[in-house]
């Protein structure tokens, strides 16, 4: 199987099928898998989908597919010259857009965009008594999110905008084995909004618990705000990253500091040492692989 795209449906698919014992290459247009999460993110993952042996061509680009007897041939153009795959699937998976075409709602002065449905803060559209939100304007297209935004728009369609959207703690998760789970802010979009900040990571490798159950791929990253000591972002791959995830946005909901979070003594074992962990390490200066 040949799949197009290096996104979020893209690799949980690879992971499945490649699970499953398909043979199969990913092609991907830039330069890294999941190019929306943080760069260590991306890189872990890139190295683990090559485990599973799934085949990687990054800054590639499809020309041609056709399809034949014995199966459909794909024309690649990669950095090392053109390329020629052959298979018995393909699978697009190079993203989604809103599917709101046929609602026809420009005829009653609803501003329709590529992105989907125009919203402001409120969730209004450019028709002032019509709300929108889910997939249908575009965004995090998250089953968690459209629940967030649908209570919002009807919240401030009732009682006259009193409520911003806000997607400051949206977390977020791709389920490839192990998942990969985020929060906040990369590493990279906080530098480049000029913030001075602290980073700091622990290896799944050196915490206890993971290497018991044999699940020692991945890490746990946070990223602080170097002055405040404020959680600002953080990114997990690895054995339950999606649920540990939920540590970390309470904390920043509560607007905890690196500190308060090193402070909790965690469960011996659990897999949740690896973030207290993280916290103790990045607030004491030296690595704590497990307790405290």
């Amino acid at each position: 199987m040949a799949i197009i795209g290096g996104g979020v449906i893209a690799m949980e698919f690879s992971h499945v099928f490649a699970s499953a014992g398909v043979d199969l290459t990913v092609i991907e247009m830039g330069d890294r898998l999941l190019a929306n999460e943080d760069l260590d993110s991306s890189k872990s993952i890139g190295e683990i989908s090559k485990e599973l042996g799934i085949e990687v061509l990054l800054n590639s680009k499809v020309k041609k597919v056709t399809k034949g007897e014995n199966g459909k041939t794909v024309e690649v153009e990669t950095p090392e010259g053109n390329k020629t795959i052959q298979v018995d699937e393909v699978l697009l998976a190079a993203g989604r857009v809103p599917n709101v075409g046929g609602l026809e709602l420009e005829q009653i002065g609803v501003k329709v965009e590529k992105t989907g449905i125009q919203v402001n803060e409120y969730l209004q559209t450019t028709v002032e008594h019509i709300y929108a939100g889910g997939d249908g304007i575009g965004g995090y297209m998250l089953t968690p999110v459209a629940s967030y935004e649908g209570r919002i728009a009807a919240k401030n369609a009732i009682e006259n905008n009193i409520e911003k959207v806000d997607y400051s703690l949206v977390t977020r998760t791709t389920f490839t084995h192990p998942p990969v789970a985020s929060i906040g802010l990369t590493e990279q979009e906080a530098i480049e909004k000029g913030m001075e900040i602290n980073s700091n990571r622990l290896d799944f490798a050196d915490v206890g618990p993971a290497v018991v159950l044999g699940e020692t791929r991945g890490f746990v990253k946070l990223i602080s705000d170097k002055k405040s000591k404020h959680l600002i972002g953080a990114h997990i791959v690895g054995p339950r990253a999606e649920e540990l995830i939920h540590e970390i946005a309470i904390a920043m909901k509560g607007k905890l500091t690196i500190t308060d979070l090193s402070e909790i003594i965690s469960i011996h074992p659990s897999i949740s040492e690896a973030v207290i962990g993280t916290a103790i390490s990045a607030d004491k200066g030296y690595q704590e692989s497990c307790c405290g």
